[in-house]
């Protein structure tokens, strides 16, 4: 399975975002990594949520309101641009959130992404995509095709495959093994410590294909909805 996250550097690149910063979340960059921001469409509303009192341990919230101004608007944040592959010393990736419980807040048409991947439409990377959400694992070539595995059976789930609205939820994926491409071979997904879907040495994920470590958050009703998403934490670890 995937290596254990690391003690030191020395181990891997570990990135851990807490959002927990003085940086606004209005301005080109979020979070104590300052990730970049990439508008999908039209931007969206970005701010640091105050949790204190409403979410007791719940201590830094980045909420992305999408713009209602059309069909798939939102916003893509992203580290590290294009610079990393990935290999057979693996690594893993992990997402607490929540389709917050507020009025007119759908979870149909509301979507996020986040791990390594390349562009808002991946082609490359592996990733979870929670498409009106249902949490879905990806490993995706350019080169050499995709595949996918849907969540199922998980006891925190509504009919054990569809996120709760109001309800936080723990989306971990770890990724390990060598194709034979010099890619990742297997990755599992785990929902709320629970086994989710896995990919068992299906990957042909290339060594040499680029990604980066990100999230996004979008809405595809297919008219222009104000839809949110809250992010409390977000980690990412590939080993050395």
């Amino acid at each position: 399975m995937s290596a254990p996250l690391p003690f030191s550097v020395a181990d891997g690149m570990y990135l851990g975002e807490d959002f927990i910063a003085n940086d606004p979340a209005t301005d080109a960059a979020v979070g104590q990594q300052e990730w970049e921001i990439e508008t999908i469409g039209n931007a969206s509303t970005i701010a640091y949520l105050v949790t204190t009192n409403t979410d007791d341990g719940y201590y830094g919230v980045l909420r992305d309101t999408t713009a209602g101004t059309a069909d798939g608007d939102g916003e893509r944040y992203r580290m590290l641009a294009d610079t990393l592959v990935l290999g057979a010393k693996g690594g893993s990736f992990r997402c607490l959130s929540r389709i917050p419980d507020i009025t007119g807040n759908l979870v149909a048409g509301n979507n996020i992404k986040f791990g390594f991947y390349d562009n808002a439409t991946p082609t490359v990377g592996v990733y979870v995509y929670v498409d009106s959400g249902i949490p879905i694992l990806h490993i995706d070539s350019a080169d050499h095709g995709d595949v996918s595995a849907t969540a199922a059976s998980v006891s925190t789930l509504t009919s054990g495959t569809t996120l709760v609205k109001g309800t936080w939820h723990d989306i971990r994926v770890n990724f390990w093994g060598a194709n034979t491409n010099g890619g990742p071979s297997s990755a599992q997904m785990y929902v709320d410590g629970e086994l989710a879907a896995e990919l068992i040495g299906t990957g042909v994920l290339d060594n040499d294909e680029e990604c980066e470590p990100a999230f996004q958050h979008w809405q595809d009703t297919g008219g222009a909805d104000t839809l949110e998403w809250d992010f409390d934490f977000l980690e990412f670890f590939l080993a050395r």
